[in-house]
């Protein structure tokens, strides 16, 4: 497998979408107009600092050996970082031990809340990536509808709705090569929701700094993004925000994460 991280160079692109990306989303992706309220008005944003983000998802390897090195102590203990359980987690637990499912080492780990994400990144002395970072290394500077480019193409992605495909929770990661964004980031289009650092906010876009954002100071949820592979392909657009309770989880959430630093 590739090197594990991809650089993302200071720049400037356009972040959220136009009235013309909500009609096409609309017109061609199976959207509801009102699906892109909070990703207006689309606003030029300047990145004065580059960053490395994960060039795939936090794996069920990776997850699994956290879990064991933060030696989780009892069930409210491990249902803050993952809700293990049912078929679509691919981590279980025997005799003490965290451990991906056969087969699954490297597909994406799953059923994790925001705080478990953030207790994940802190251990390894990385963060999440702002919402900002995240869209600008799926788009970049040509602001690019989806990670590959501004046509819809289910080749590129874990998307199995349109794929008619029989259900399984996961793929490895970076099955899609075509699908990485302009940096080289795989898999963020699809596959699983991601969390960001950020609060949400559906009104920030249009108060927010037009450098570096880092989101509203405070909230109730936390910003996702990517699309699990289960959704319509609206939801795989770059610029396409989910909001979600950081503490909520559940053991088929399609819920993961990837690493940024520094």
């Amino acid at each position: 497998m590739a090197a594990r991280w991809c650089g993302s160079p200071p720049g400037a692109f356009t972040m959220g979408s136009t009235d013309a990306d909500a009609i096409n989303a609309v017109t061609r992706l199976g959207a509801r107009e009102d699906w892109l309220d909070d990703e207006k008005p689309a606003r030029r944003l300047s990145m004065t600092t580059g960053f490395w983000i994960g060039r795939y998802e936090v794996t069920n390897s990776q997850y699994a050996r956290f879990l064991n090195e933060h030696a989780v102590t009892g069930a409210s203990d491990i249902q803050r970082l993952i809700f293990v359980g049912g078929d679509t987690c691919g981590i279980e637990c025997s005799g003490g031990v965290y451990r991906p499912k056969a087969a699954r080492e490297d597909h994406p780990v799953v059923a994790v809340p925001w705080r478990g994400a953030r207790a994940y990144v802190d251990h390894f002395g990385m963060r999440l990536p702002t919402e900002a970072q995240w869209e600008y290394a799926a788009r970049g500077l040509d602001a690019q509808v989806f990670p590959w480019g501004d046509n819809w193409d289910p080749s590129r992605c874990s998307l199995i709705r349109l794929e008619g495909r029989r259900y399984w929770p996961t793929e490895t990661v970076g099955t899609y090569p075509t699908g990485a964004s302009w940096c080289g980031a795989c898999d963020m289009a699809g596959s699983v929701w991601e969390w960001c650092e950020d609060w949400c906010s559906a009104t920030y876009y249009q108060s927010g700094p037009s450098t570096n954002p880092r989101g509203p100071v405070s909230g109730e949820w936390r910003v996702m993004r990517g699309g699990g592979h289960d959704a319509v392909p609206a939801y795989s657009q770059c610029a396409y925000r989910k909001c979600d309770n950081p503490q909520k989880g559940r053991a088929e959430l399609l819920h993961g994460f990837r690493a940024c630093s520094p």
